[in-house]
Formats: structure tokens, sequence, C-alpha cells
């Protein structure tokens, strides 16, 4: 199958969007109880209603991957002028790629993201950022086999469970159950609470060029 990247267009969005919503399942971490309906209803009104606004600005990459036939593939979503936000440096970043189930391991999202980063290195921005479910095994193992590198976890926790510390381990695991007295269990899930890192990756790319903060 011969694999076509090129930007993505306003006739694309809705087919776009159906995507999105059809991938969202797998970007859900455990810890989070939602109605997938819901969730991917309003993906799609989302994208439908806002992609139209940006998908021509200069500084936002949108690309898809389709067949010969124009079968939509996968798409990957970005821009650059993100400005990281510990050092303050800018960089690009990814904010969707999703890829159709059944065309998935046949280097489809590799060729997306490639072409994203020959996007930011004519930019002349020196890193990719992006957020990456934990739990997505598949999708952090693309991104490190592409290169990109941990750089900080987030966590979150349900406000109204207390941790008790007693016998509580530190883990190494990038996500950890810790079980609550039976008093203190709320009947969320097994009465577990239950900690959620999403996972933070950032690439450097070969790009000579300095960097180029938005004005």
């Amino acid at each position: 199958m011969k694999i076509i990247i090129r930007r993505a267009e306003i006739k694309d969005i809705k087919n776009m969007a159906r995507l999105a919503a059809l991938c969202i399942e797998d970007s859900i971490p455990p810890t989070r109880d939602v109605s997938l309906k819901n969730l991917k209803q309003a993906r799609i009104l989302d994208i439908e209603t806002s992609l139209g606004k940006i998908i021509n600005l200069s500084h936002v990459g949108i690309y898809l991957a389709e067949d010969e036939k124009g079968t939509l593939l996968g798409h990957l979503m970005g821009y650059v002028g993100d400005i990281e936000s510990v050092t303050g440096e800018a960089q690009g970043w990814i904010f969707d790629l999703s890829v159709d189930p059944k065309y998935r391991r046949r280097g489809i999202a590799r060729k997306l993201v490639e072409k994203f980063t020959e996007f930011v290195k004519k930019a002349g921005y020196n890193f990719i950022g992006l957020l990456v479910t934990s739990s997505n095994k598949a999708a952090v193992a693309l991104y490190e086999n592409l290169g990109f590198v941990e750089e900080r976890k987030r966590m979150a926790k349900a406000p109204y469970i207390i941790v008790y510390r007693e016998g509580l381990q530190v883990a190494s695991s990038t996500a950890v159950a810790v079980p609550l007295p039976h008093h203190a269990r709320t009947g969320y899930g097994e009465g577990f609470m239950q900690f959620y890192f999403s996972t933070y990756f950032s690439i450097r790319s070969a790009s000579a060029f300095p960097i180029q903060r938005p004005l």
C-alpha cells in the first residue's frame, strides 16, 4: 500500500473528527470513569467546530496520511511556538496523532511524525513536545522508537480520597494502586486509590537553526 502524506484541508475535517473519536479510547487512563459515547461525541464536536479556525494558520501543521484511493489512514495535528512550562523554551507541539486501527503497524504514524518534524525544523525550533497516556503502551513505544525521551510525569488523584501511609511502598511502575482501609473506601472501582501518570516526551531535532520565539 502506498502511503501519501499531505497537508489537511477544510474538506478533510469531518473525516478527521471521526478518526480522532475512533481512537480516543486508547488515550483514556484506567483511573478515569467516563462515558466513552459522550467523550466521542464531544471530540467530534470540538474538532468540527474549532479546527477550521486554525487549519490554515502558518504556525499550525496538520497532516493526513491516505492511500491511493484517498482513504484516510491517519492524521497528525500540531503547531510551533508552544512555550515549555519550566524552561520557557519555544518548541513544536503535537496535540493529536491518530491512526485508524485497521492500518496500524504499517509505518503511518512514523511518516506523519517525520513530516511534522520537517515542519518544525524549517520553522527553526529545536524540540517537539507531546503528552501520551502511560497506559497506551503502543503509543509510548512508538514515541520512544522515534527518539522521544521522558522529561516529566503528570500525576492525578481523586481529591476526596485520603491516602494512608501505613504499609505504602514506592513502586517503580508508572501506575500505582494503593489499597484504602475498608472504612475509607468510596465505592469507586474496587475501593483503590490509583495514581495516574501521563508521560511527557520531548525530542531534539537535528535543526541547525536558532530557536525562534513568538513575537
